[in-house]
């Protein structure tokens, strides 16, 4: 059983034992090869199979790691080649982003601006006083410092207050009834 991914121009590939280098154009990932797991390249091809063993059928678990691990592979030479982005809408009465030295400034309705540091390649620009775009050429970590912020102040359903992804809704609901 073996995944076959393309890999773009801008992408080079070094395999070792027990890791895969991508380097782009500013960008460097590494890639951790699970154990069972068989890696080769060649012809703008990088080929995943699972490594196995004559007398036993392959595993259910290996199955799940094969396309876990070729999909995330896809994914980091995808952002390495193109980047990946979030964008996020500060909704609120002084709901607003200042972008600051090696980081980010919410003032979202506490008494203190929080301050959220840019790391592991992800970088934020503050394109409007209430938008954030967050990138980076990893998925998992732009998702991740998206997903982070968002925690900070979840959307309310009474007033629809709070941090949104770009094209997210929050159904409203009825307030109390008088009377």
């Amino acid at each position: 059983m073996t995944k076959i991914l393309t890999i773009p121009e801008s992408v080079s590939i070094n395999f070792e034992k027990y890791a895969i280098f991508l380097k782009g154009n500013s960008t460097q990932l590494v890639m951790e090869i699970p154990e069972g797991l068989s890696i080769s390249g060649g012809n703008n091809k990088v080929s995943v199979g699972i490594i196995q063993e004559i007398d036993k059928p392959v595993s259910k678990y290996l199955r799940g790691l094969l396309g876990t691990f070729s999909s995330n592979l896809k994914n980091n030479m995808k952002g390495i080649h193109t980047g990946f982005n979030k964008q996020l809408n500060l909704v609120g009465v002084g709901y607003r982003a200042e972008k600051t030295k090696g980081g980010l400034s919410l003032k979202i309705g506490y008494s203190n601006p929080i301050t959220i540091k840019e790391e592991h390649g992800v970088s934020f620009e503050v394109t409007k006083a209430n938008v954030v775009q967050i990138n980076g050429s990893s998925l998992q970590h732009v998702t991740q410092k998206a997903a982070n912020i968002r925690k900070l102040r979840r959307p309310e359903p009474y007033k629809g207050k709070g941090i949104l992804f770009k094209k997210e809704r929050i159904l409203r609901k009825e307030g109390k009834k008088v009377g």
